[in-house]
């Protein structure tokens, strides 16, 4: 229950989200063009280390989460490329696709899958191949790897070898016969970047970025012969073949169809583009329809014309859209039966999902069902074994194992979710001007709504049989929530300021304020809920962020010059003192306190992440170690057990542990958690 501030609204959100789905916008490692963002294709070094501090380092123990670049489709299971992981999805029910099984998070994201004999080839940008055994959808298991120049964009499999579009390393075709000992036994490189890649028969058609559709004569694998190409508008992103004829999703030029009956001599025939505002990054073809995954590129309704687009090409040289599924953003695409499984991805819900598509009839296509993975979550807080998160729906996390932090269920709200308390068997969910939601986690796996206030709810705490809710510029509500069906107001404090977070303890509440003058750390008693009186007050200048009290301190994080963390005697509330303060170079994003411990996330790029500062000593806090990101923006973080922490950035959820140099001792210390405001 934090303000995240001005990174969480206006244009530097838009423009992240523009960077986001743009790609090429930032420049990365080579190959990377056909990225929804380029910040995201360089994670190699975050996910193989830590960082370490003056008596401490950090490391990577899981992760989970993260966009959907790749999906793939065989039998009543969906392969996804979920951020660096692959997840196995049941799709046998398309209305209520469900996880079964995910892999060890990868280096780098997987950008694409094929699969084919039990098995699923990855291409996983920089960390290159991986072949993992899928023969027990529930345990996939990664049995083989092998390195790729520049970064792998693209694969396909035929027989006993694989193609990897390897992006500036070209065409790389590997003999998969052992897939536990992946050989390369050919390669080419190309006038442009290797994107996507298809096989039909003797040929590899790659999708070569600037570098239009280039076709190669892999009849001898180890000796791939290029025989034929041809320029394209546009950036060839994604490639598939259908008997005589290629489709190319060419970005900015739309869907080009192109005659290989001679692929010496490759003709257009056709073409097929929404508008100048939309880049056509994926397609599949199936039964005389091409489905092409589309971009859009400004983010107004006029514009924004994404999604998925259906083509009839039973004429390839007049193909004729006849259907459109508008989702924002579509970044990748696969067809089985009469369904279509749609990567997309909203930049202004920050929501990534599975979409699942019916597409029986081709002009009218019906939405069946969606997964929705954990992405950019702010808040998070633990509870037991479970970290909940609010992402474009209200995420579980069981984290019974940290290494393998596995999501359990995803519950969605009509309009967008701010901030999320979680006390015994209920979360409490602010939605802004759409008041309180109040959702049964008794069981996570099945979150139920159960209750719900009208009214406007920015901040929300909760403890007892009370919940305690911001309206922002309006004061505070006191809600009586010992019937979570009928929660009802019982009492109101008033007051001429802003809220940025809220915090209880016992009977007081902790009111992060900013108004000026007004802007500091107000304590109220609410032991009497209906008559809240406030008892001590202190001044932080410049904006107050977000606050966690713990014992006899509270720690305010934020305000004072460019940020820092305030610690606050708060032994007697009526005369709350700063005891200490540890400068910081930018405005931190979240706050939690563990033992002699705060976490708070940094969210700048390059260089931001997470900070750990020791706090056994009130009056002189010292950082202690910290974590930089390679990719994305720290958001929120959450206090576990034995020294971790849960970080919600804008890829993926992470978790990492603190190991303090001068000890091994890693035994659980007293642990509070942390809600975030969106």
């Amino acid at each position: 229950m934090r303000n995240a501030g001005n990174y969480r609204k206006g244009r530097a959100r838009v423009w992240l989200s523009l960077a986001l789905v743009l790609g090429g916008a930032v420049t990365g490692a080579a190959g990377c063009e056909n990225w929804p963002g380029a910040w995201a294709s360089v994670g190699l070094a975050e996910a193989s280390s830590g960082a370490t501090g003056p008596s401490g380092s950090v490391e990577l123990v899981g992760r989970t989460g993260g966009l959907i670049l790749a999906v793939a489709v065989n039998g009543r299971y969906a392969y996804a490329g979920i951020g660096h992981q692959l997840a196995i999805l049941d799709v046998n029910n398309p209305q209520h696709p469900a996880l079964v099984g995910q892999g060890a998070p990868l280096p780098d994201a997987v950008k694409d899958v094929a699969v084919a004999g039990g098995f699923a080839y990855l291409a996983a940008g920089l960390a290159g191949h991986r072949i993992v055994d899928v023969s027990n959808p529930a345990a996939p298991q990664e049995v083989g790897a092998l390195p790729t120049p520049g970064s792998a964009e693209g694969v396909s499999v035929a027989g006993n070898y694989v193609y990897v579009a390897a992006g500036s390393g070209g065409l790389r075709v590997v003999n998969v016969a052992n897939p536990a000992q992946p050989q390369e036994v050919g390669a080419l490189v190309l006038p442009g970047p290797a994107l996507g890649v298809a096989v039909a028969g003797t040929y590899a058609y790659l999708a070569a970025g600037s570098g239009g559709l280039r076709i190669v004569n892999v009849a001898d694998p180890a000796n791939p012969q290029e025989v034929g190409a041809l320029a394209l508008p546009g950036s060839a992103k994604d490639v598939v073949v259908a008997g005589n004829y290629a489709y190319v999703a060419a970005g900015s030029g739309g869907l080009r169809i192109v005659d290989v009956t001679n692929p010496a001599n490759p003709r257009k025939v056709g073409s097929s583009r929404q508008s100048r505002y939309v880049d056509a990054r994926g397609v599949a073809v199936a039964g005389g329809y091409a489905y092409i995954a589309d971009v859009g590129f400004f983010d107004d309704e006029f514009h924004r014309r994404g999604g998925l687009r259906i083509v009839d090409v039973t004429n390839p040289s007049k193909p004729r859209k006849v259907g459109l599924f508008l989702d924002r953003n579509a970044l990748a695409v696969a067809v089985a039966e009469n369904h279509v499984y749609v990567a997309s991805y909203k930049p202004d819900f920050d929501a990534g999902a599975l979409r699942i598509v019916d597409v029986a009839s081709p002009v009218s296509p019906l939405p069946r069902g969606s997964y929705v993975p954990p992405l950019s979550l702010r808040p998070v807080t633990a509870a037991g074994n479970y970290l909940y998160g609010l992402g474009a729906a209200l995420h579980t996390i069981d984290l019974s194992d940290t290494a393998q932090p596995r999501p359990v269920s995803a519950l969605s709200f009509q309009g967008s979710p701010r901030d999320l308390a979680v006390s015994g068997s209920y979360a409490y969910v602010a939605m802004g001007l759409g008041g309180l939601r109040i959702v049964d986690v008794s069981d996570p796996t099945r979150p139920r709504m159960v209750g719900r206030l009208t009214g406007h709810a920015w901040d929300v705490a909760a403890a007892g049989a009370h919940a305690y809710i911001s309206e922002q510029y309006g004061g505070l509500r006191i809600v009586d929530v010992s019937n979570p069906a009928s929660p009802q107001p019982v009492g109101f404090f008033a007051g001429q300021w802003s809220v940025s977070d809220l915090a209880v303890a016992g009977d007081l509440l902790y009111v992060v304020t900013y108004a000026g003058s007004a802007s500091g750390l107000l304590i109220i008693d609410v032991a009497e809920p209906a008559a809240p009186q406030e008892v001590g007050f202190l001044q932080i200048p410049n904006t107050p962020r977000v606050v966690q009290v713990a014992g006899s301190y509270a720690y305010v994080a934020g305000g004072i010059g460019s940020g820092a963390l305030t610690i606050i005697d708060v032994s007697d509330p009526s005369h709350p003192h700063q005891v200490g303060v540890h400068p910081l170079a930018h405005f931190p994003n979240d706050l939690a306190v563990a033992g002699s411990r705060a976490y708070l996330t940094i969210p700048i790029f390059p260089g931001g992440g997470l900070k750990v500062i020791d706090v056994s000593n009130p009056q002189a806090p010292q950082e202690v170690g910290d974590y930089i990101l390679t990719t994305g923006f720290a958001l929120s973080v959450a206090a576990l057990d034995g020294d971790q922490v849960g970080v919600g950035t804008t890829e993926d959820l992470l978790i990492l542990r603190f190991a303090d140099v001068a000890t091994s001792d890693r035994s659980s210390r007293g642990v509070t958690t942390r809600r975030l405001r969106r």
